[in-house]
């Protein structure tokens, strides 16, 4: 039953993903781009909290 339950689940977002798509690709491209630049940011703090750790830790 769960792995149906996952299935249908997953197919109703394929289908809502697509329908976005088609109907406001601006919007699809908008959302995209900001998820994209929000991941960017948080990879870039990631990144520079790791830096400066590992520099306290090696000093």
């Amino acid at each position: 039953m769960t792995g149906v339950l996952k299935k249908g689940v997953g197919l109703v977002v394929v289908l809502f993903l697509l329908w976005f798509l088609f109907t406001d690709p601006n919007g699809a491209g908008s959302m995209v781009r900001e998820i994209g630049t929000a991941i960017w940011d948080l990879l870039m703090q990631l990144f520079d909290a790791l830096s400066r750790f590992l520099s306290t830790v090696t000093s």
